[in-house]
């Protein structure tokens, strides 16, 4: 029987025997930092994409109570506004209505309108904070 016998390791091979694993575990790392950074980035636009869902539905929910209850009977006739009672998770919104006249002056024609501007604002707090991402408010006008 013969056996056989490893060749002897030259210097330049004994040196490379550890490049390998810190070669492997530089890479490990640089993979890890770059999942790290793609998981907040994603994490972030979630969060954003909540906010914007939220927004998106309560400022639609209130346009559509809005154009059936009109900014008239709000501002002049102070019924209470349905539109700001279906608001997610019961948000407390102050309004505020103002009123001014606008002429219109054409060749032969002067009219005057009253407009009635409609404006809702959050107030801050930590069901705001946590549905929106913050204090907001939102101006609708009818004339």
């Amino acid at each position: 029987m013969s056996s056989i016998k490893p060749m002897p390791k030259t210097p330049a091979a004994r040196i490379q025997e550890g490049l390998t694993l810190i070669e492997s575990l530089i890479a490990a790392l640089l993979l890890a930092i770059l999942f790290l950074g793609l998981a907040y980035v994603l994490s972030r636009g979630i969060v954003s994409h909540r906010y914007t869902v939220v927004q998106s539905l309560a400022l639609q929910e209130v346009r559509e109570n809005l154009q059936q209850q009109g900014i008239y009977d709000i501002c002049v006739d102070g019924e209470a506004a349905t539109a700001l009672t279906s608001l997610p998770n019961n948000v407390n919104v102050e309004v505020s209505c103002t009123s001014s006249d606008v002429t219109v002056d054409l060749p032969g024609l002067e009219r005057t309108l009253e407009t009635h501007e409609l404006s809702l604002a959050t107030a801050e707090n930590n069901t705001t904070e946590s549905l929106f991402g913050g204090n907001g408010s939102v101006l609708f006008a009818e004339n």
